[in-house]
């Protein structure tokens, strides 16, 4: 159909047809950036708990090393440890989870979802909260079990030795 201007306009009967013509938009490429974004924040998160725990182990050992030595029990050492690495992604993923949600709020009402006007009466901007949900306890997991991970290789190198700063 061609409008006024000479320009074709398409025509959209079903939802999914106006489904459709956002995905193949420029704005539906543009927001689907999003999601690689994300997967790159979640990456980028790793890498630091990674370079943290490269950078902090050996004082971590020689410390927690003290506390054996001390009489603490190896087994509440490792679980101090897990505690701590624990405590640390359970605060960034819900900070981060509630700073997305904030941000998202200031942001989504500026940004141009559509190049032409769009053809249903009012954008619904509010979370879809089943995604929320999904990414917020994906994030949670991946990062935990790295978390955990690093809190098990520290608690392994934690030996009496450690103290003197002998190789672990």
């Amino acid at each position: 159909m061609l409008a006024d201007d000479g320009v074709t306009v398409r025509s959209i009967a079903t939802t999914q047809e106006a489904d459709r013509a956002f995905d193949e938009s420029a704005s539906g490429w543009g927001l689907q950036l999003a999601l690689i974004g994300g997967v790159l924040a979640v990456l980028l998160a790793a890498l630091v708990l990674v370079i943290l725990a490269v950078t902090g182990w050996r004082a971590a050992v020689r410390d927690l090393a003290a506390l054996r030595i001390s009489g603490v029990r190896h087994r509440d050492i490792a679980r101090a440890l897990r505690t701590e690495h624990v405590a640390g992604v359970a605060v960034g993923v819900l900070l981060g989870a509630g700073s997305a949600l904030v941000g998202a709020r200031i942001a989504l009402p500026s940004i141009p979802f559509f190049t032409e006007p769009a053809a249903v009466p009012r954008l619904d901007l509010s979370p879809a909260w089943p995604a929320v949900l999904a990414a917020t306890a994906g994030v949670a997991v991946v990062l935990l079990v790295l978390a955990l991970a690093i809190a098990a290789v520290v608690a392994r190198r934690v030996h009496p030795a450690a103290v003197r700063g002998e190789a672990s």
